[in-house]
């Protein structure tokens, strides 16, 4: 368990990874462009879990854009499902680990991205 402390520092890093994803127009395409190669097959255009590939193997993937839903992951857990996939964080391993094919600093990006899509 996190203390407070870390709570605190990881909060401000996905505030600080949202506003420069939308603030700075150059990130905001690389993150574009991380999503399309890595999880637009699965996860769909919108975040809503309907993407093309998905639908192949019928599974289902969290709807990003239920505000409700994304309330109950935490960015670690984000940041960990990314990194270690679904099979590492006790979920489907349908959903792949990105560990050997992102940077941190990547995988952070999207997790920021993914907590922004939730309206």
């Amino acid at each position: 368990m996190r203390s407070g402390w870390g709570k605190l520092i990881g909060g401000a890093f996905a505030l600080a990874s949202i506003l420069a994803v939308s603030a700075y127009p150059a990130v905001a395409q690389e993150v574009s462009a991380l999503y399309k190669q890595h999880c637009l097959k699965c996860h769909g255009p919108e975040g809503k879990g309907d993407g093309e590939q998905l639908k192949k193997v019928k599974g289902k993937a969290v709807d990003w854009t239920n505000k409700e839903e994304m309330g109950k992951l935490t960015d670690e857990y984000l940041l960990d499902i990314i990194l270690k996939g679904g099979g590492g964080v006790g979920k489907s391993k349908i959903m792949p680990s990105y560990k050997a094919k992102l940077k941190e600093e990547e995988a952070k990006a999207l997790a920021a991205f993914v907590r922004s899509v939730a309206k």
